[in-house]
């Protein structure tokens, strides 16, 4: 039995949209397979694709019309897989600034931390904390199901990315899948600017992700 509120006084108080009000985006009808997480910035909005790697993220208008690719010009991408594999192993977390001026891109298999303006320009690449970060993985399979398999040496980088409009907040793990503690977890949480520098090292109490 419903013993909260009732629900015209809960729409009123929390001044809830109409249907006729809101506007819905499709993005079904998209050409762009696997797209995730769809970030709100001025004008519209920026998306990123789990079946791309060249192009980082998408900018589209409120219409849901695509407006620019972004690639990431300081990319040099050596391509020894096939286009599954690689879009796995640079694939990221996206978020963007609370005054929707940048997007940060970070990445989850190589430590990566990618910063650009909202029109999609590159302002600023981080590579780290660790000073060797090797990405292993099951090479034989990976290239028999054309998707990442993972093996027990291979690591994860950063699980989770949020900034204010001067600090970028990264989740990073730093594991791999035979450690005690599970790679999707962590307490380690460092801090950056949006300069690009390491502002501090947080160890939390207990793993996150």
């Amino acid at each position: 039995m419903w013993t909260g509120m009732a629900f015209d006084k809960l729409s009123n108080r929390f001044l809830f949209q109409s249907a006729e009000d809101t506007d819905v985006l499709n993005l079904r009808n998209s050409n762009l397979p696997g797209l995730d997480n769809p970030v709100w910035i001025e004008g519209g909005f920026v998306i990123s694709s789990l079946s791309k790697y060249i192009d980082r993220f998408f900018i589209y208008d409120s219409n849901a019309q695509l407006v620019k690719s972004v690639v990431n010009p300081d990319l040099i991408f050596k391509e020894n897989y096939n286009e599954g594999i690689l879009a796995d192993i640079l694939s990221t977390r996206m978020c963007v600034t609370p005054d929707r001026s940048k997007v940060i891109l970070a990445g989850r298999y190589l430590d990566l931390i990618e910063i650009y303006d909202s029109k999609g320009n590159l302002q600023k690449m981080l590579k780290g904390p660790e000073k060797e970060f090797d990405l292993k993985f099951d090479t034989k399979r990976s290239i028999e199901r054309s998707t990442l398999v993972k093996s027990e040496e291979t690591k994860r980088a950063y699980l989770a990315v949020q900034a204010t409009n001067n600090n970028i907040y990264a989740l990073y793990s730093g594991k791999n899948k035979k450690d005690k503690e599970h790679y999707s977890y962590s307490k380690l949480l460092y801090v950056f600017s949006l300069n690009g520098n390491v502002m501090v090292k947080y160890t939390l109490d207990t793993p996150n992700y």
